[in-house]
């Protein structure tokens, strides 16, 4: 629809109808990595320093936790904030990768070039078998 403009000078614009937002299900999320943590909605209430029925009403989407809280709601349960938002996992490695990622950080400089050196020689093995298949 094309806008007009009025006598006054002022454009008119049309007003599109509000579409109604997605609702995030922080609820579920919520009670699913609390009984994964194995604690009780007055544990985590605690230490969020709400109340236990304040963790039951977010878990059913009554109501929702103050932005502040979420730091401390996603490092008690372990939620990964794309997780707790209902997003796509930007970090697609596996827990072996991870680990794999993280004792290669750990390991000297010499440790690390002996190591690409045997990854390249496996890379390269890897690769004459396939071509002679």
């Amino acid at each position: 629809m094309a806008s007009k403009k009025t006598g006054t000078g002022i454009v008119d614009f049309p007003v599109q109808k509000a579409t109604k937002k997605p609702r995030i299900a922080f609820g579920s999320t919520l009670r699913e990595y609390r009984l994964k943590a194995h604690l009780e909605q007055e544990q985590v209430g605690k230490a969020c320093g709400v109340t236990g029925n304040a963790i039951s009403n977010w878990e059913r989407d009554v109501a929702r936790p103050d932005a502040s809280l979420v730091p401390t709601l996603c490092n008690l349960l372990n939620i990964p904030l794309y997780d707790f938002f209902g997003m796509e996992n930007p970090n697609p490695y596996s827990a072996e990768e991870k680990a794999l990622v993280a004792d290669y950080r750990y390991m000297t400089d010499p440790n690390k070039r002996q190591l690409r050196s045997i990854v390249s020689a496996i890379i390269d093995s890897q690769d004459e078998t396939r071509r002679e298949n």
